[in-house]
């Protein structure tokens, strides 16, 4: 027991950062989820396992959301490896740092109801230029089948849906 206090509030990130101020004001300490420098360099270390285990990928797909975990995960890779690519995947439900790449700054999005709920960011807020200073690409993608794995890589590379993992199996019998 290291005495913190954990409180959930709110249905959406806005709610909570509002209640988290409040808190704040009164002498609690915020840190924020995503748009925190110690945050993000807490997130470097994926990088360096990632490149710890695959020493010679070129590309590195992460999730993003407020663009915390993407910008660790790029600093840390980019520094190990500086050719290496970095390919943010979000939810089309909510491609809010999809939309903030394509126009180059933060984009407000409607959200929509998505399984990846982690990621579903209406507000571009803390990817801001660390994102774009540092990642290739961001790629929105709908949800799928869980076993539909190359429709799946399909969208991320924008080709053309390719047979299914189920309709390959089925065809093999």
């Amino acid at each position: 027991n290291y005495g913190g206090e954990v409180l959930l509030y709110g249905q959406s990130l806005e709610e909570s950062l509002q209640k988290a101020k409040e808190l704040a004001a009164l002498g609690k300490t915020f840190v924020h989820p995503f748009d925190d420098e110690d945050i993000v360099t807490g997130q470097a270390s994926i990088g360096v396992e990632i490149l710890e285990e695959l020493s010679d990928a070129d590309m590195i797909l992460v999730p993003i959301g407020g663009g915390g975990l993407i910008s660790g995960v790029a600093a840390a890779a980019k520094q190990i490896r500086p050719g290496i690519k970095i390919i943010g995947v979000q939810a089309a439900a909510c491609p809010s740092a999809y939309h903030s790449r394509q126009k180059g700054e933060p984009t407000r999005v409607d959200s929509k109801v998505s399984i990846a709920d982690g990621i579903n960011d209406a507000d571009d807020i803390g990817a801001g230029g660390r994102v774009q200073q540092r990642v290739a690409h961001v790629r929105a993608v709908t949800g799928g089948s869980h076993d539909d794995k190359a429709f799946f890589i399909g969208q991320l590379f924008n080709a053309p849906r390719p047979p299914t993992l189920k309709h390959v199996a089925q065809t093999q019998r």
